[in-house]
């Protein structure tokens, strides 16, 4: 089973356990902020925080390359706006959502 789809059945544990396998094999900064998804849903905000930084960091070194590309940028702005504004009060539910997943 992938970490997407053990996410997406709310098994967060599980999750974080192959996105650790996965980052020793590949730092990636979708894998980082994935397993801060999966921090923040076991009441680890603290490691959460550390792995979305990596994962901003990464994202931003590949953004400064294309730094042309005006919607990447407005969209780092996003994020920094989301990070600089965040009060440390998260709630994560556990997904309820119903049906397959493809």
């Amino acid at each position: 089973m992938d970490a997407n789809r053990l996410v997406y059945n709310g098994d967060y544990t599980a999750a974080m356990r192959l996105y650790n396998r996965l980052l020793d094999g590949r730092c990636h900064p979708a894998y980082y902020l994935n397993r801060a998804l999966c921090f923040v849903a076991t009441d680890q905000p603290h490691l959460a925080v550390n792995d979305a930084l990596r994962a901003f960091m990464m994202a931003q070194s590949v953004i400064d390359a294309v730094r042309h590309d005006g919607d990447a940028n407005d969209h780092v702005r996003r994020i920094d706006a989301h990070i600089i504004t965040y009060n440390g009060k998260s709630e994560f539910l556990k997904n309820t959502a119903v049906g397959q997943v493809s």
